[in-house]
């Protein structure tokens, strides 16, 4: 499932959390999760999901782990704020 917007597609979270089932250590199916309830504009489920991501990013390449970082920082306002 897709859900459509202005910038494009994103995958439906479903996704995400059968990827989470499979493996709860999953950190960029959490992180993506962050990305998709924020763009849904569903906050603080995204910043759930963020923080749990982040919690996880050490598991992850990094690549991933800039990704996850980025998104934890850029969307939880300031840095020091988040």
């Amino acid at each position: 499932m897709r859900r459509s917007t202005s910038r494009g597609e994103i995958w439906h979270p479903s996704l995400y959390k059968q990827a989470i089932e499979l493996d709860p250590n999953f950190a960029l199916a959490y992180a993506r999760l962050g990305t998709v309830y924020g763009n849904w504009d569903l906050l603080v489920t995204a910043e759930e999901y963020r923080k749990k991501a982040f919690e996880l990013k050490d598991r992850t390449s990094e690549r991933e782990r800039l990704y996850i970082t980025s998104h934890y920082y850029a969307d939880s306002g300031p840095v020091g704020e988040g």
